[in-house]
């Protein structure tokens, strides 16, 4: 019982040299910071595996950032933010979009792609519900599925491109690497927030975590932990 230690592990660039490296969209570039990341991530699994070593239901913090690049961070949560503002402006009195709203919503969204559409729908609506929240919403997306985004739609401005939404994939995967050997371990996994522009897109992802590793049946203990800066 009592107070235990958390690991904190920082495994960031210094900020002006990932700034010159986000600024680039040469391939090679791209390569060399993707490279980058994955040294990072492999460096945070040595800090969790080092803390089940001491003992068990031991704590890692990490900083995301240290697996994405900051413009793609950026640029995803601006994106979210619009995907977010497009439920926001649609719901009924009781938060929530009925199917067939949903239906229309997709529709216009995933234009003349009705495959992506019945999987959406499958996907965001739950067994013997008839209607999303906006949680659902923003969480069951998965980056993969805005490569099918109708290019005239309105969110437009914000979304990724090809490439842009490979990187945004290779954060997740990075992240899902995480919090298996996390969760392998009984380790804790504390994601530490981050700077407000890039925090959405970490949000996103940890919440996605959250869904696979903390709401198993052989799950005793939460696994993966979001975290709020207050100061």
């Amino acid at each position: 019982s009592g107070i235990g230690s958390i690991l904190d592990y920082a495994a960031e660039v210094d900020m002006k040299d990932a700034k010159s490296l986000s600024n680039s969209s040469s391939a090679e570039k791209i390569t060399e910071m993707e490279s980058m990341y994955n040294r990072h991530a492999q460096d945070f699994k040595k800090s969790i595996r080092a803390v089940s070593n001491l003992g068990p239901r031991g704590s890692v913090a990490v900083h995301l950032t240290a697996c994405a690049s900051p413009a793609i961070l950026e640029k995803f949560s601006a994106f979210l933010t619009q995907w977010q503002q497009l439920f926001v402006d649609k719901i009924n009195p009781d938060g929530t979009l009925s199917v067939s709203e949903l239906e229309k919503l997709l529709c216009c969204l995933f234009q003349g792609n009705e495959s992506k559409q019945r999987e959406l729908l499958e996907r965001l609506v739950p067994q013997n519900q008839d209607a999303v929240d906006e949680l659902s919403w923003t969480t069951l997306m998965e980056p993969a599925d805005f490569l099918d985004l109708n290019p005239d739609q309105e969110l437009k401005l914000s979304k990724l491109d090809t490439t842009e939404l490979e990187q945004l994939q290779a954060f997740h995967r990075r992240g899902h690497e995480l919090a298996q050997e996390a969760k392998e371990c009984g380790t804790r996994l504390f994601v530490d927030a981050e700077q407000v522009r890039y925090q959405l897109a970490i949000d996103h992802l940890v919440w996605v975590l959250q869904r696979k590793f903390n709401a198993t049946t052989d799950t005793k203990h939460p696994t993966v932990h979001g975290t709020f800066q207050c100061y």
